[in-house]
């Protein structure tokens, strides 16, 4: 089984998305969702948790948890993916 438009080429991408799970806020005190993010995340981000955000200082925040190395860009609309990553490999 695949996604109409995605094709049987993409059917195991399609189902590895489709089981992740995502995470929650249970906050009792209300955060900034960028503060929030860094909570849920933790100091090791031992959960492996992706983000994708817009937040250029977000970003900058994620990127200083120790093992956090590398990101994806994504170029919109029709521009190619740009993947960086910050250890200079």
């Amino acid at each position: 089984m695949h996604g109409p438009s995605l094709g049987p080429s993409h059917s195991e991408s399609l189902k590895a998305a489709t089981s992740l799970i995502t995470a929650r806020c249970d906050h009792e005190k209300a955060l900034s969702a960028d503060d929030c993010i860094m909570d849920v995340i933790g100091k090791n981000n031992s959960e492996h948790f992706f983000v994708a955000t817009q937040q250029a200082d977000l970003r900058k925040r994620i990127l200083k948890i120790p093992g956090v190395s590398e990101h994806l860009w994504l170029s919109w609309p029709g521009l190619p993916a740009l993947f960086e990553s910050s250890s200079g490999a």
